[in-house]
This record gives C-alpha cells, sequence and structure tokens, in this order.
C-alpha cells in the first residue's frame, strides 16, 4: 500500500472515529459540529439539539477521570480502549494475565461498575478530548493535554449526565394493563412475552411512569432498539392509565 493510501487510510478512520465522539459527547451537538469544521466562536449550548434540551445534570466525575487516565498512562499508552477497561474491571481475561497487566495498581480499581459501563465512560473523555484514539487499524488510547493536570489534581473534570428518575412504588393495576399489552404484542409477533420486556422492566415502568421517550430509556432493560419498536404502545399505555387517576 502506497504512502498516500496509508494517509487516506488514516484520514477515513479519524472521520470516523469523529462520528463516534457525536455520539458520546455529553454536550452540544452543534457546538460539536462547529468545532469540528473549525470554526470559532460558537456558543456552548444552542438550546435546541437533543443534547441541550435533555434534562441533563452537571456532576463532578475527577475521581473517575483519575482513575482512567492514570491507567491509560500506566499501559504507556500501547492499548485500545477495550484492554483498559478490562484493567479498570479486573478482568482475569487471558490477554490480561499474559501481558501481565493484572500487577498494575489500576488493575480492579473499577470493579465494581459494569464493563459496558466503564467503555461508555472513556468514550466520553475521547469526544470531550481528554484522551484520543490513534488513526489506525487497532486504535489505541493516549492522552491529551488536557489530562494531565487532572492528573496531577490541577484541574476538575465535569460532566453533563442525565438525572436519576426519582421512583415511586409500582402501581398494581398499571402492572396488570401492561402485561396484557406485552401479551398482546407477543400474540400478534408470535414470540413469547419476555422476548418483548421482563416482568423487571414492567416493574420498573410503573415506578418510573415515563412521559417521554427518553425517561422511557432510563427503565431498565429498555434500549434503543426495544424503545422503537415497542416504547410508543407502552408510553401510550401508562399515559391512558395516568389520564383515569
Amino acid at each position: 500500500m502506497s504512502t498516500e493510501d496509508e494517509a487516506r487510510k488514516r484520514h477515513n478512520l479519524g472521520r470516523l472515529q469523529k462520528m463516534v465522539d457525536y455520539c458520546h459527547t455529553p454536550e452540544c451537538l452543534r457546538h460539536f459540529i462547529i468545532q469540528y469544521f473549525g470554526e470559532e466562536g460558537a456558543p456552548s449550548s444552542c438550546g435546541n439539539c437533543s443534547n441541550c434540551k435533555a434534562d441533563l445534570q452537571e456532576i463532578d466525575v475527577t475521581v473517575d477521570a483519575q482513575k482512567v487516565f492514570s491507567c491509560v498512562y500506566r499501559m504507556r499508552e500501547r492499548f485500545g480502549l477495550t484492554l483498559v477497561a478490562q484493567v479498570l474491571k479486573g478482568s482475569t481475561d487471558k490477554r490480561i494475565l499474559s501481558l501481565h497487566l493484572d500487577s498494575l495498581s489500576t488493575y480492579g480499581l473499577m470493579k465494581e461498575r459494569s464493563l459496558a459501563d466503564i467503555k461508555l465512560l472513556i468514550q466520553r473523555f475521547v469526544a470531550t478530548d481528554y484522551l484520543a484514539l490513534t488513526e489506525s487499524k487497532y486504535p489505541v488510547l493516549t492522552l491529551q493535554p488536557a489530562a494531565y493536570p487532572v492528573l496531577r489534581g490541577q484541574a476538575k473534570v465535569m460532566q453533563a449526565v442525565p438525572k436519576e428518575v426519582t421512583r415511586q412504588a409500582a402501581a398494581p393495576e398499571l402492572f396488570d394493563h401492561l402485561r396484557a399489552l406485552r401479551k398482546e404484542i407477543a400474540l400478534r409477533d408470535r414470540i413469547p412475552p419476555y422476548v418483548v420486556f421482563s416482568d423487571a422492566t414492567l416493574k420498573d415502568m410503573c415506578a418510573v411512569l415515563p412521559k417521554t421517550r427518553e425517561e422511557m430509556l432510563t427503565v431498565k432493560g429498555v434500549g434503543e432498539h426495544k424503545m422503537k419498536k415497542y416504547g410508543e404502545s407502552f408510553l401510550r399505555c401508562i399515559e391512558e392509565h395516568r389520564s383515569k387517576d
């Protein structure tokens, strides 16, 4: 492969990573796009994009950031996102053990969190320019200049996250209505009811009483796929129950 082809490939990988960053940034999406095209002076919040309009709260994630940045540093910026997350989780994966990464002081620092949660956290730090992924076939995590003051305790890291939804006591009548709707959908699609939603998910719907798509996505067991497929029907059922009260 020619040098020109290699350069083009790296450029395309970089563009792909920016698309991934756009999906994970907690900041204003309009601001992100404007910065991508090299424009300066745009307001940090447009008030109209999904991130700006979401019910978010800013929290201090400095300690988490220090754990992640320290892990990347101690792994000598030689490994990818998944391996860094596995070290922080305390994974006993064969590669972790064969490379003796279980001997690092950062091994298991986030053992109480799920691997998916750790990966998401790292992706957010990439999207907000504390970390970077190399433009290569196997991207490697590296520290950006903004990470070093955080490691030295000279700067804090704040991040916008969805507010905790207050959960109420589950309503028995609503649970019955949701189960009936689930059965109806299962018969229509010729699938077992639990494939639609589990009982635990229906009970959490009763506790959260979501009114919007965003609130429904905070219910345990409701992801983007199931929200798109079944979410609106269950939101209508909950709204009908609410209007009768």
